[in-house]
């Protein structure tokens, strides 16, 4: 959980620092940091797909998926779906439905680890808004993500105050 919990605070951290209105709400009312770890989950989380194995054959939306299939399951996909949340692409630290997102999964497969990484980025955000709200990011920085198809962190992030 330890390289997916700093990619995703990366990740949040890059998101809410570009969104510099987004950031100084933040700071103003850190009563809202459970709210926007949750928006920062649904928009851009660490684990952006998973790997399941069909044990029976099913039909979804009309595709029928034969038993043993392979599935890559694409999270941040549905963390964008505009049925539930409207305007996926825009991040507002106000979603009422955040916390919907399936950053962490769902049912039986739910991660373990959620409660810890909440807590740990919850804490960092506390620490960060109330001791360095000028924090910004680096400008004109290129952030490159590690190369791999079910996990996204940003390689390295810059940031000054």
């Amino acid at each position: 959980g330890h390289e997916t919990t700093t990619a995703q605070i990366n990740n949040t951290l890059l998101h809410w620092l570009e969104q510099r209105e987004q950031w100084e709400t933040l700071c103003a009312n850190p009563a809202l940091i459970p709210q926007a770890l949750d928006e920062s989950l649904r928009y851009d989380p660490s684990v952006c797909t998973w790997r399941r194995l069909a044990r029976k054959t099913i039909s979804v939306n009309g595709v029928e998926i034969p038993e043993g299939s392979n599935l890559l399951l694409m999270l941040n996909s549905a963390n964008r779906d505009d049925e539930l949340f409207p305007e996926p692409d825009v991040i507002d630290i106000h979603r009422e439905n955040g916390k919907d997102h399936l950053a962490f999964g769902y049912g039986i497969h739910y991660c373990v680890g959620a409660p810890l990484a909440r807590l740990e980025m919850g804490i960092l955000l506390e620490q960060l808004t109330q001791r360095m709200p000028n924090l910004r990011l680096v400008p004109d920085q290129t952030i490159e993500y590690v190369p791999n198809i079910s996990f996204r962190g940003a390689i390295r992030l810059d940031v000054e105050w």
